[in-house]
């Protein structure tokens, strides 16, 4: 059953809309954002709305829509972002729905690193409950989703050039060439904190 998590109001930029058709060859990937994202669920990493994935795509990037359940990905809700506008908190896109909120996030990444072909960021309540020094590199600080500033700091923390990272009291953000292999890695560090806590009980 989708549901929205508690304090969700929304995307915090202007979304405008190109057009609700969809580039044709997107098809093929819409499998590959429903099969990861029922991954996060079984692993307790995508509760409610909580959480977003994307995949380079031409020139911009697919990326699931704000208020999506990531274990229940339906075929509307990926949207093609085209352009985005950081200062101006404007975001171009085509499809049906508004994409997600953290939108900025993903988008910096993108510009930041040529490789980087898919970028996800989902929550997990271990993550953010262990000291991890050591462990990942984390935010300084905390600051409100969908947020410009909550983007920055992302992307400050992505230069410090780990796949993985932790937004401070939030979730994991994490990269790489494909959303399979970047789920992989969410759920290999999940179950290593996991053990990890277990042992600090």
């Amino acid at each position: 059953m989708k549901r929205i998590l508690n304090g969700y109001i929304g995307v915090k930029f202007d979304a405008v809309r190109i057009e609700s058709n969809m580039p044709e060859e997107i098809h093929r990937f819409i499998s590959e954002f429903k099969y990861n994202g029922k991954r996060l669920l079984e692993n307790d990493m995508a509760p409610a709305n909580g959480g977003n994935m994307s995949i380079r795509f031409g020139n911009g990037f697919l990326i699931t829509c704000s208020g999506c359940n990531l274990g229940y990905i339906e075929d509307d809700e990926i949207t093609f972002v085209e352009e985005f506008f950081i200062e101006q908190k404007i975001v171009k896109y085509r499809g049906m729905k508004v994409p997600s909120s953290e939108t900025f996030l993903h988008g910096l990444i993108y510009k930041e690193n040529d490789s980087i072909q898919a970028v996800i960021h989902a929550h997990d309540e271990v993550a953010t409950s262990i000291n991890l020094n050591g462990i990942l590199d984390e935010t300084e600080r905390e600051e409100p989703y969908g947020t410009v500033e909550l983007a920055l700091l992302a992307l400050n923390t992505f230069k410090k050039g780990n796949n993985i990272f932790i937004l401070k009291n939030h979730g994991y953000v994490a990269v790489g060439h494909s959303l399979t292999k970047v789920t992989n890695s969410i759920i290999a560090i999940h179950n290593k904190l996991m053990q990890i806590k277990s042992r600090q009980k």
